[in-house]
């Protein structure tokens, strides 16, 4: 393959990342609070079924956004750009720190919102008069939200990054 072929794939699973990321972040923080509204059996079911589909569908956006980001990055870029007071730098730096933040944000959801919400559905009769499975309902909304401003944070930067500083 040639560098610009390699170059244009690396761009194309770049952007496949970010839709399937940004994409599932929307969704996810949109079902969540659309949810509320159902009855508790619909809840119950989507809780179960297709909250941990959907953290793993933003998990594989995730990890395509990093592969392809650090490849990019390494190949067409200089590594050497994060430590250099360029305004490319700084922009390429604070996307990465809020990128780590959303990644812990997500892995809260899916192990301490979605594993607790699974557990008291098994466990409870009636799980949506349970204090505890309310408390982590209404965390799962607000982690949800979080990480989908982030989201829409890192996409920003990631669009005015080429109109930076030249990084080459």
């Amino acid at each position: 393959m040639t560098d610009q072929s390699l170059h244009f794939l690396f761009s194309l699973l770049h952007l496949v990342g970010i839709i399937m990321f940004a994409g599932g972040q929307f969704w996810f923080a949109v079902l969540t609070s659309r949810s509320s509204n159902l009855d508790d059996e619909t809840q119950n079911r989507f809780i179960v079924g297709l909250l941990p589909r959907i953290a793993n569908f933003n998990g594989l956006g995730i990890l395509i956004l990093l592969v392809s980001g650090v490849w990019r990055l390494f190949i067409w870029d200089q590594p050497g750009l994060l430590l250099l007071p360029s305004l490319y730098g700084w922009m390429l730096l604070a996307k990465l720190v809020i990128y780590m933040v959303l990644v812990v944000n997500g892995m809260f959801i899916e192990h301490r919102n979605i594993g607790r919400l699974q557990e008291r559905l098994r466990g409870a009769e009636n799980p949506s008069q349970d204090a505890e499975f309310r408390r982590c309902w209404r965390g799962l909304k607000l982690r949800s939200r979080l990480n989908f401003a982030l989201t829409m944070i890192i996409v920003g930067i990631g669009e005015t990054l080429p109109f930076t500083a030249s990084p080459g």
